[in-house]
């Protein structure tokens, strides 16, 4: 009985460590990568046809299922930050100009329309 209350406790103690390495290893690059991959995710949904409103929440729900960086620190990211946003655009109009260029053509006023 002491040995298991032994590993318990170190089992406890580990994924505690192991939790909280990995809530702070998500670094301001991981988090522009995952911008980026939402923007990626997102232009392959519009080019599939999909409204871009409709296109970013889609890709934004692909990626978050496709990323290591835990909830937490992504319900902590601003998404109207430059630094998340930008990229984010970046991603869906470059998939959208190399995968679906006529389409691509109306992105940008898309995007201002969901802006309003």
């Amino acid at each position: 009985m002491n040995l298991r209350n032994r590993l318990i406790a170190v089992t406890t103690v580990a994924l505690a460590l192991s939790t909280s390495h990995s809530i702070s290893a998500a670094t301001l690059q991981d988090k522009v990568r995952f911008s980026y991959s939402i923007g990626t995710q997102a232009g392959k949904q519009y080019c599939a046809n999909k409204a871009a409103q409709e296109a970013m929440e889609k890709g934004t729900a692909i990626a978050m299922g496709q990323t290591n960086i835990p909830m937490s620190v992504i319900s902590e990211m601003d998404f109207e930050d430059d630094r998340y946003a930008l990229p984010m655009i970046e991603g869906m109009i470059s998939y959208a100009i190399d995968h679906c260029p006529q389409r691509a053509k109306r992105l940008f006023s898309d995007l201002y329309k969901m802006a309003d």
